[in-house]
């Protein structure tokens, strides 16, 4: 294989390609990606010959440029780039190696596998780089929330079989780099074969030192060692880097675990120790260093270890006796456990004695260590291995299976709040062999890490605190006095600090505590804080709760976190859509962090009262949670901590406000009777203080809950009494969000000229404030009431100009109500599609932001389409989807609307039990929550059910109290319906059809007259839905 083989030359004829790159991947690569794919076209017909390694090296090139770039599968992609690297080097020295020969010359026979192999593996490499620079660029698109979403889905549906893709390729690479190797090596030795002296003439050598070294080892068994890890999920991927490592490389491996305590250092260790291929190959040795506080003491250690007898008559110190011994072992793997114990404490001592080790020609070093730096003066085998991280949720799930059996929601929630640690994972899952994960959930509020522990001694493996507190007793942080108050400032903040702001964050603290970037990495190195992806420096959640309960935070910093963040918080205005860009922009990623810092300032109110004045506090709290509604940001156990903090202080505006808060707060999520309770209290506080325009605000928020609870009078009520006060006040923009609201209410009574009225005004005032929001909301409402007056144009025009506002705007439940009043104006002009695929991004959206009440109104909505569409077991299945969706909420009201809605479906499926069943519950709930057009609704379909049976008298008895409640309510709309009802029972029992027959809809006499009323309008249905 040392020089290239002359060939003849080819003919001219179109030479056929050894591989072919897909169509579609040619035309959707972009970047590196792209010059890749046209270098490997390019050398899929070339001869192979010094040209093509050139092609074939570049190819690398560009693939290895891709790695920065990569957002997804990092681990996997670094692995598969660190073999690329590797191959480009080799292709390198080769072309280096031949760069004189001719082009005819190609390369030799047994180099063509190797490269047909790696030809193959550079195209599944670029399909699947390709792959993922398509799934980044969904992420990252700036097109709709809905757009986004759907793109997540794919990738959600996607993601499995890309992740195959990904690791198959980094097999692949691997499997060509070793190929490769295996080739050279051959060459190689065949080279070097000559340069091999006879055994005869080593024997005499090896014999003396054989003999010097046989009076000092003692046999040892490497058998002796800790067993296996029983349980050792997630780390796949380490373990086959490792490997790689240990098998790889031409000199023996160095390699370092590094990481957090609990991260499971030692069984990645112990894994690799007993894996068959280092079992067949090595003489191991395992040692723990966790007792040795200095170099000389692991010195004596490893004597023992290795079953060294050592004789101080010698004259040589302990430590030169080792190495004079162990000149004279095979092939060994040594692994060092808790390398920090003595390394901390006897720094240059311990880094000489592993530099010693390091040099020992047959010598494979495994050390495991707390932090993320190597002791220097070691070659540490590349690529480094990076330092552990927590498990995936699903690693850290098997590995409560495997202990447990099984998991439920509540176990994954334990999982979740310990970070995924694996040790606080482990220790959980063995106290839930004996308690529910419920039980210990309700624990770890009370108790967080003093949980995590188990029967017997104390110890580092058995109690996550002892394990913790080994890390902050590290010798290296005992003079660290900044950097340990460092810590307790971090630990105060759930989402840490974002590393862009670390140098506003260390001015504002600059008075109180200096060089923070020197503490940050000395917290680095020791792995009591990380970098998570999302660029934020964090604390693990054992470390932070260990940490909070030892060492809370003392008042100046937390004065000077206070400060940082109150800063950052500006009055709310009335421009929603300014309000909430703000709030993007500075405050939605640390909303957490503002939230636990202002609480704890709550919690600590009248001792910092001296610095710290009450009414500040209470003011950034209640700017704060105004600023967060704006992105659905709710936090009632922070209002009601403010408002019992304020009961000490005369503060009585303050707390009208963040009464109104609670209110607004509640009703948004849909909690009705505790928003009224709370509109109530805050109404009574600003009319003590004499503050008329708060009052008003009050009252137009209070509507809403009325119409909510189909307290339709009280919703009228409270609108007057509002818009009176906003017309004193002179106030355009409150008085015509109450006359929007009023609108909306008369367009769910019927009263549709008045409606109109409302809404024109409302339209005109919000348009010349420019208020995009609230102009939005009432064009809305205006689409609605021209689909209920059938002006269906209008319509068309007015629906798609508010769902561009409400996109624009940011506001994601608008467009979801926007959506479903599409989706009843396609229903309504016979586009049974359109409704459907608008209806389903609307549930889309809905699903996104965990909104269950929106999502069950618009699975009710879609369920009447499909009960049009004359597809009643789909319409079944979406009700049926909400019925659940309603009952887990809580909401009755909805529980009882979805009730009559599959009594209807049931009805006309002919399943008379089970929509009498349905209805006559729909009723009982109705009744039980005061919804009058509930009942009303139960009672109508009643007797629609009786009508179809035949059972005229029923039928009108049911029908005739529908009209009662429907009027008692004042629903037009509903009213005459039920009067058309009646007059077709009317005119069905005259035509004196025998009782003991029950007529079917496509009855030929009667047909026409039942279905004509079989099912009810999609805007009658939606009535009252906002």
């Amino acid at each position: 294989m040392t020089t290239l083989q002359e060939k003849p030359v080819a003919s001219t004829s179109v030479r056929s390609a050894r591989f072919r790159i897909r169509e579609d991947i040619k035309r959707d690569a972009r970047g590196f990606v792209r010059t890749a794919i046209e270098m490997l076209g390019a050398a899929a017909s070339m001869t192979q010959n010094v040209p093509y390694l050139g092609m074939v090296s570049g190819v690398l090139n560009e693939i290895i440029k891709m790695e920065d770039e990569l957002n997804t599968y990092k681990q996997e992609w670094r692995m598969t780039m660190t073999s690329a690297r590797q191959i480009h080097a080799v292709v390198q020295s080769l072309t280096q190696r031949w760069s004189s020969a001719s082009d005819t010359a190609v390369i030799p026979d047994d180099l063509v596998q190797p490269f047909d192999e790696l030809e193959k593996c550079l195209v599944q490499t670029v399909e699947a780089l390709n792959a993922c620079q398509i799934e980044a660029a969904g992420n990252q698109s700036t097109t709709s929330r809905l757009k986004r979403f759907k793109v997540r889905i794919q990738e959600h549906i996607n993601r499995k079989s890309l992740l195959s893709e990904v690791q198959q390729c980094r097999r692949d690479m691997q499997a060509a780099l070793r190929l490769f190797n295996t080739q050279l090596q051959i060459d190689q030795s065949i080279r070097l074969h000559a340069m091999v002296p006879a055994p005869s003439q080593v024997h005499g050598i090896s014999r003396v030192r054989d003999t010097a070294s046989e009076s000092k080892v003692v046999p040892s068994p490497t058998e002796i060692l800790p067993t296996v890890p029983a349980i050792l999920h997630g780390r796949e991927c380490e373990v086959e880097w490792i490997l790689q490592l240990i098998s790889e490389t031409n000199s023996p491996a160095r390699v370092a675990i590094l990481g957090p305590e609990g991260m499971g250092q030692t069984s990645l260790a112990l894994a690799i120790l007993h894996h068959p291929d280092i079992e067949r190959t090595y003489r191991r040795y395992f040692l723990s260093c966790e007792a040795a506080s200095s170099a000389e003491n692991v010195a004596l250690e490893l004597l023992n270890t290795f079953g060294l007898v050592y004789d101080s008559q010698r004259g040589l110190a302990p430590r030169d006796f080792l190495f004079s011994c162990l000149q004279d072992f095979s092939k060994t793997l040594l692994r060092l456990d808790n390398l920090e114990v003595p390394w901390d404490a006897d720094v240059q001592a311990t880094e000489d004695l592993l530099s010693r080790l390091a040099s020992l020609p047959h010598f494979t070093l495994l050390v495991t260590a707390r932090g993320t730096d190597r002791p220097l003066h070691i070659s540490w085998t590349k690529p480094l291995l990076p330092p552990l991280e927590p498990l995936t949720l699903s690693a850290a799930l098997a590995t409560w299976d495997e202990i447990c059996g099984s998991h439920d929601e509540l176990s994954v929630q334990l999982v979740r709040a310990v970070d995924c640690v694996p040790l606080a994972v482990t220790l959980l899952a063995h106290l839930a062999e004996s308690e529910t994960a419920g039980s210990l959930l309700e624990r770890w509020k009370h108790e967080q890490t003093e949980l995590l522990q188990t029967r017997g001694l104390s110890h580092r493996l058995t109690s996550i605190d002892v394990s913790i507190q080994l890390s902050l007793n590290s010798p290296r942080l005992q003079d660290a006095g900044v950097a340990r108050s460092f810590l307790g400032v971090l630990c105060t903040l759930p989402q840490g600090i974002p590393d862009s702001d670390i140098s506003t964050f260390a001015s504002c603290l600059a008075g109180e505590l200096s060089d923070i970037r020197r503490s940050i990495t000395l917290l680095k190195q020791c792995s009591l804080i990380y970098v998570s992806e999302d660029k934020f420096i964090r604390v693990l959640s054992p470390v932070r709760h260990h940490v909070r309960t030892l060492f809370p935070i003392p008042d100046h910093l937390l004065i000077c976190l206070f400060r940082y963040y109150r800063q950052r918080i500006r009055p709310p205005c009335t421009d929603y859509q300014s309000d909430k860009t703000y709030t993007v922009e500075n405050l939605q990623a640390e909303l957490g962090n503002i939230s636990d810092v202002f609480s704890l300032c709550l919690s600590r109110i009248s001792d910092l009262c001296d610095r710290l004045p009450p009414a500040e506090v209470l003011e950034a709290v209640l700017n704060f949670l105004h600023l967060g509604s704006t992105v659905l940001y709710y936090n009632i156990p922070l209002l009601d901590q403010a408002i019992a903090s304020i009961a000490n202080y005369s503060l009585p505006g303050i707390a009208a406000k963040l009464w109104a808060l609670k209110g607004n707060s509640h009703h948004d999520l849909f909690a009705p009777n505790d928003a009224l309770s709370s509109f109530s209290t805050a109404i009574d506080l600003f009319r003590a203080v004499h503050d008329p325009r708060e009052e008003a605000d009050c009252l137009n928020a209070m509507s809403d809950v009325y119409q909510q609870l189909d307290r339709l009078e009280d919703t009228g009520e409270a609108l007057y009494s509002a818009i009176r006060l906003y017309d004193l006040l002179d106030n355009p923009h409150g008085a015509a969000s109450a006359r929007q609201r009023l609108g909306r209410l008369y367009l769910h009574l019927g009263r549709l000229v008045e409606a109109r009225t409302m809404l024109d005004i409302a339209i005109k005032t919000f348009s010349e404030l420019h208020d995009s929001l609230n102009l939005a909301n009432s064009v809305q409402t205006l689409g609605e009431l021209c689909i209920r007056c059938g002006q269906f144009e209008d319509a068309e025009r007015l629906l798609p100009d508010a769902l561009r506002e409400y996109r624009a705007i940011g506001d994601a439940r608008g467009e979801a109500v926007a959506l479903l009043s599409l989706g009843s104006l396609y229903h309504n002009t016979s586009r049974p599609d359109d409704a459907k695929s608008t209806l389903k991004a609307a549930l889309h959206i809905y699903r996104e932001s965990g909104d269950h009440m929106g999502e069950a109104l618009g699975l009710e909505i879609l369920g009447t389409v499909y009960q049009r569409c004359d597809q009643l077991h789909d319409a079944e299945e979406c009700l049926e989807r909400a019925l659940t969706l309603n009952r887990s909420t809580g909401s009755r009201r909805g529980e009882a609307k979805t009730l009559n809605r599959l009594g209807n479906v049931y009805r006309q499926l002919g399943r008379w039990d089970e929509a009498r069943g349905c209805l006559r519950s729909a009723f009982a709930l109705s009744t039980s929550v005061s919804y009058t057009v509930g009942q009303g609704n139960a009672h109508r379909q009643l007797g629609l059910l009786s009508r179809d049976m035949n059972r005229f008298d029923d039928a009108e008895a049911d029908l005739k109290s529908a009209l009662v409640y429907f009027q008692r309510a004042q629903h037009a709309g509903k009213t005459k319906a039920t009067e058309r009802d009646l007059d077709i029972v009317f005119t069905l029992r005259l035509r004196a059809v025998p009782k003991e027959s029950v007529l079917s809809h496509s009855d030929p006499e009667t047909g026409a007259l039942r279905r004509s009323q079989s099912h009810t309008s999609l805007d009658s249905f939606m009535d009252g839905w906002w």
